[in-house]
């Protein structure tokens, strides 16, 4: 198996495990650009960055129960358990693993969701993080029917500029610079391949009195205002892969010049 089919087996095995507490979760992180384009855009665009790792997010579902919590789905389809704190039996993270493929499935919220949703609806044994402005990310999504290894999922995903806008916002601050780089990558890379660059523009500037907007102008302001500011370099290594050397600055530029623009009014 390639890479990539290792990496679609976990995922479809992570997802037949959850059964219905899957209408509860959203599906963020690395996974989302490849969705977009094959069950949402289904149009040509680039391909991005291999992504392995299974993010989660959890929405609000207060005294909600169900029949079995998320930790209990995961125990009994076999997953791999790995304690947070090694001296510690609680809370744990699932694995999937196969063979030479180790796959984390990480679930993630916002601030706002209660202790009630991970007692009740996660369970407490299950590890969990809480991420700035990630309620972005919980609301407003679009539900996609993806069909992996013979099965079909109906999978909640954010929407497209929510998950941009949240892109533009959380990568400076994350750790380490490649992360850094490869999330504003992939805030570039939806704006470049999204079919109506127009309308997702507009939608992202439509957040103007979110309470992130000004840090979200402030980091495309300092990384990709011109070809000068960081983020021209920043994006090189990931460009490489399908653009010459001599179009990235241009295609940087013509990319973002109408964002570019509006936020410097």
């Amino acid at each position: 198996m390639s890479d990539f089919d290792l990496a679609e087996n976990a995922l479809k095995e992570t997802l037949s495990a959850l059964g219905d507490n899957l209408e509860k979760l959203v599906l963020v992180g690395g996974w989302v650009p490849y969705l977009y384009v094959h069950y949402l855009w289904k149009t040509p665009a680039a391909d991005f960055p291999l992504t392995t790792d299974i993010d989660l997010g959890v929405r609000e579902t207060g005294p909600l129960r169900p029949s079995s919590t998320v930790f209990q789905r995961l125990r009994e389809a076999g997953l791999a358990m790995k304690r947070l704190h090694p001296k510690e039996a609680m809370p744990v993270k699932f694995i999937h693993r196969n063979g030479r493929s180790s796959v984390p499935i990480d679930f993630i919220t916002s601030d706002t969701v209660s202790d009630d949703t991970r007692n009740r609806f996660l369970g407490g044994e299950l590890a969990w993080s809480r991420i700035t402005a990630f309620e972005l990310l919980l609301e407003g999504t679009v539900p996609v029917e993806v069909g992996l290894g013979g099965k079909a999922f109906r999978v909640h995903v954010p929407s497209p500029s929510r998950f941009f806008f949240h892109k533009g916002i959380i990568f400076s601050s994350r750790n380490g610079e490649f992360k850094r780089a490869k999330d504003l990558y992939t805030f570039f890379w939806g704006v470049r391949f999204h079919p109506d660059r127009k309308s997702l523009l507009r939608e992202i500037l439509s957040f103007r009195d979110h309470e992130f907007f000004d840090y979200f102008r402030d980091n495309m302001l300092g990384h990709l205002q011109d070809v000068s500011q960081p983020g021209y370099l920043w994006l090189r290594p990931f460009l490489a892969a399908w653009l010459p050397e001599k179009e990235m600055n241009r295609a940087v530029e013509e990319t973002m010049a109408p964002l570019i623009k509006e936020l410097e009014r």
